[in-house]
């Protein structure tokens, strides 16, 4: 089972996640399993024409870590369970 956000593809702001669909479905969920799945594009353009005996470039990506969730909150019920905390 999975939950769109209700940003509806508008990325401005702040993204939620309204996980009451799964709450709601009439089964046992298991919170721990859960992940957030992030699409990540990139893009990559050629300065140059690759033309005659040219070799392209190859990219990939360094080894590292990157923060791609600034801040996060809970709630549950209405009660705030994890205030809006940065990092």
């Amino acid at each position: 089972m999975y939950v769109n956000d209700n940003n509806s593809q508008n990325y401005s702001s702040q993204v939620v996640i309204d996980s009451t669909p799964l709450s709601n479905a009439g089964g046992y969920v298991n919170w721990s399993e859960g992940y957030i799945l992030m699409p990540l594009v990139v893009e990559a353009t050629a300065t140059q024409g690759l033309g005659g005996d040219d070799v392209p470039n190859m990219m990939g990506f360094k080894n590292g870590y990157w923060n791609m969730i600034n801040s996060m909150s809970v709630e549950f019920n209405n009660q705030t369970i994890v205030q809006q905390t940065p990092f």
